[in-house]
């Protein structure tokens, strides 16, 4: 007997366990349904927001500075000085056609300052008796570039 009185007393006691579940079931169904959801969380904006600059005021745009052309610019136009200063010394040697000119890379050396270029270096050539002759000579030239000529204003010869 003592058993089916404990499963009596376990009985009402399961069935109030079911019934508060179902009242507690339709309960929060029931809130479910009247209540708004919460709002979902935040989004997260992991790039930041950039905000773009204000263009400045535009201006008068500068206009670009035009290069002196009697201003070296490069290194061609040192070479292109040694050059000139080589076209003016071959006429004033004994044997023109015997000069041996020392070239750029090796000892012209070019000067500018003034508008005026100075170049330094050597010439071998034959002297009036055939002998080959090293002669060192310093030359200052100016170039017009309105009529595109080079001038030459001194030349030096040493032995």
């Amino acid at each position: 007997m003592s058993t089916n009185n404990t499963t009596k007393k376990l009985g009402c006691l399961g069935m109030l366990v079911i019934g508060l579940f179902v009242l507690v079931s339709i309960g929060g169904a029931k809130n479910a349904v009247t209540s708004p959801a919460p709002p979902p969380p935040a989004a997260i904006d992991l790039m930041p927001t950039v905000t773009p600059t204000p263009a400045p005021p535009t201006a008068t745009p500068l206009p670009t500075p035009t290069p002196d052309p009697a201003l070296p610019r490069t290194d061609v136009d040192a070479r292109l000085a040694c050059m000139m200063a080589e076209e003016f010394v071959t006429p004033n040697l004994k044997a023109p056609a015997t000069a041996q000119f020392s070239g750029f890379e090796e000892s012209c050396r070019a000067y500018f300052a003034d508008g005026v270029w100075t170049i330094r270096s050597y010439v071998d050539s034959q002297n009036g008796f055939g002998a080959l002759i090293r002669t060192g000579y310093v030359a200052k030239l100016t170039y017009t570039p309105d009529d595109e000529m080079w001038h030459l204003q001194d030349l030096v010869f040493s032995e």
